[in-house]
């Protein structure tokens, strides 16, 4: 994870195929691993932006829901936009 304003790396996580059921997983995995590990560390996580995944959409809807039954302020998710571009020249828009 890198910090926007700093440009500095915050924390990184090295998953391996055979901590999931299949390689589609890591992303999430990875993901959700870090968010566990610098909240326990006392880092705030205000906006996490990442790809358009599937996977990362319900990971963050499983994680702010579990943030809100804790009466903790949600993460707010935002998409890259380089991502976000891609896709629309994908698909010849």
């Amino acid at each position: 994870m890198v910090e926007a304003k700093s440009k500095l790396v915050v924390d990184f996580f090295v998953c391996q195929k055979n901590m999931v059921e299949y390689s589609a997983k890591m992303e999430a995995y990875s993901t959700k691993a870090l968010i566990i590990r610098l909240r326990d560390k006392k880092v705030n996580i205000r906006v996490l932006t990442t790809d358009r995944s599937g996977s990362l959409k319900s990971l963050m809807k499983g994680v702010n829901a579990e943030l809100e039954a804790n009466n903790q302020l949600r993460i707010i998710h935002c998409f890259d936009t380089w991502h976000f571009v891609k896709s629309i020249a994908k698909a010849g828009i």
